[in-house]
């Protein structure tokens, strides 16, 4: 059986992954970022952010009390952002290696439907060909969502996960 996965986010490679190991022949098609938002821009990235401001406050708020005493705490913000890059970096990898471990092929393009069980993936580089799959699996994530709350669109302090103002 073939299945064509759309989506190579949380919900999409771990199905991509797991029809695999249940025998089919499986090719994963990402858009953008294999692993999607969570390890790229959202949830991953924005734990390691928490991480360090986490510990510049424990150690201005409680260094001394607990014995720590520094004359100072300086954030070395590139640094941070690089820590946050290798670690969604490593967190990737890991899952590339997942898939080629399965024996998944990946193809970085966009995928749409021509009509029922007939899909077209257009590749970055502008070509365009047929993807054909017994089974097609929807794994193209979400967007983001402003809160109905007065103000928050022209508030310059409120932005999603990209860094886009809401």
């Amino acid at each position: 059986m073939e299945i064509a996965v759309i989506g190579g986010g949380a919900g999409g490679y771990v199905a991509a992954i797991r029809v695999a190991q249940l025998g089919a022949r499986v090719t994963l098609v990402e858009r953008e970022h294999l692993g999607g938002t969570c390890l790229n821009i959202g949830c991953i990235p924005t734990k390691c952010l928490l991480h360090s401001a986490e510990l510049v406050s424990q150690i201005k708020d409680q260094g001394a009390e607990i014995g720590v005493e520094t004359d100072g705490v300086r954030v070395n913000f590139p640094q941070v952002i690089a820590h946050k890059n290798a670690v969604s970096k490593q967190l990737t990898s890991g899952v590339a290696g997942l898939l080629k471990t399965n024996k998944i092929e990946k193809i970085d393009c966009e995928a749409y439907f021509l009509g029922t069980k007939k899909m077209n993936v257009l590749r970055n580089d502008d070509t365009e060909e047929a993807l054909d799959a017994d089974v097609h699996i929807l794994a193209t994530g979400s967007v983001n969502s402003v809160p109905p709350i007065p103000g928050i669109k022209d508030n310059p302090n409120c932005i999603d996960s990209t860094g886009s103002r809401t």
